[in-house]
């Protein structure tokens, strides 16, 4: 079987399918579902401007963030890493705000 060299660009790398809060610490859309996974949960947001992004679980986010969510508008703002007041560690500090969508009350 011959093998050829492939070159690769720019063009063909795959960004993250998640949201990178160090570089736009703020998040805004409806939040359409919270998929569960070996890793925990990921937020699934649509953007006010269409796109579909993806939040990846954080403690200080599935603490925050609840089933009855889904539907609502949803901003997530990265406060930046703290360090724990219990433990070593550091972690990923969020402020969210949750608001029923107008047109959208039960």
């Amino acid at each position: 079987m011959d093998k050829k060299i492939i070159d690769f660009d720019e063009n063909d790398k795959r960004e993250s399918m998640f949201h990178k809060f160090e570089e736009h610490p703020e998040i805004a859309g409806t939040l359409m579902a919270i998929d569960t996974g070996d890793y925990g949960n990921t937020f699934r947001i649509e953007t006010f401007d269409g796109k579909t992004v993806n939040v990846g679980s954080y403690t200080a986010l599935a603490n925050k963030i609840k089933a009855e969510d889904i539907g609502k508008a949803v901003k997530i703002v990265f406060l930046g890493k703290e360090k724990s007041k219990t433990s070593k560690n550091s972690y990923m500090n969020f402020q969210v705000y949750v608001k029923q969508l107008k047109g959208a009350e039960k």
